[in-house]
């Protein structure tokens, strides 16, 4: 989180995406080195304490901060996303909020075509009707394409998914794929996929990282 690119750490170069386009963004964080360069760049960011993943702390930053709010859509963007489609995450966020009870979805990921569908750093994502999602891989599926791979993205309609998320117990299809998402899943939550045109993926290894920052760099030399 805190390794540079072209001058700003990873977690602010997804703060920056993030805040083009949803108004509030908080980092949630056990890290206090975290905290600190978040708010030195303008951001705001919560200490949560330990949690088992993304989603538990999401849902510890939330009861921290969002007790005022209503019926809001919670979005938990993962921070190691620095070229993150703002459009993909205004039409995830447009999709969550137009959900009710009877519409049988719980939570709105992201999807882009994938040119490396045998990297099992990029995970797979199949739809069926509706672009409800059937499940997610780290294995090339279906066979034979076309591939999507998944964005990390989460937007809970209500503050009730987001719990019912966090506190799930884990599922063997989890465990097996090292897919958090699978539990939920499996476990008959609803999950509708938002598909962009295109996407670069997260800094899931080494060579993701020298991938983004070459990135900045060519949009640096090129005055973007």
């Amino acid at each position: 989180m805190l390794a540079d690119i072209g001058g700003q750490p990873l977690v602010v170069r997804t703060l920056e995406r993030v805040r083009s386009v949803v108004e509030r963004v908080v980092v949630a964080t056990d890290a206090p080195e975290i905290a600190e360069v978040v708010t030195a760049a303008g951001g705001e960011a919560v200490l949560t304490g330990a949690a088992a993943n993304g989603t538990e702390r999401c849902w510890l930053a939330w009861r921290m901060i969002g007790a005022a709010h209503e019926r809001p859509v919670i979005v938990n963007v993962q921070a190691d996303e620095p070229l993150l489609d703002p459009l993909a995450l205004r039409g995830v966020i447009d999709v969550a909020s137009g959900l009710d009870n009877e519409d049988g979805i719980d939570i709105v990921t992201a999807a882009h075509p994938l040119r490396d569908p045998g990297n099992p750093a990029r995970v797979k994502v199949v739809t069926g009707e509706d672009d409800r999602a059937l499940y997610f891989s780290r294995a090339p599926i279906p066979h034979g394409g076309p591939h999507f791979g998944h964005v990390g993205i989460y937007a809970f309609r209500e503050p009730a998914a987001l719990f019912r998320a966090a506190t799930m117990s884990t599922h063997p299809l989890e465990l097996a794929e090292r897919l958090e998402q699978l539990r939920w899943l499996a476990r008959g939550m609803g999950i509708r996929v938002v598909f962009a045109s295109e996407g670069e993926g997260g800094v899931d290894t080494p060579e993701d990282l020298e991938r983004v920052r070459a990135h900045f760099a060519a949009a640096a030399a090129g005055g973007g």
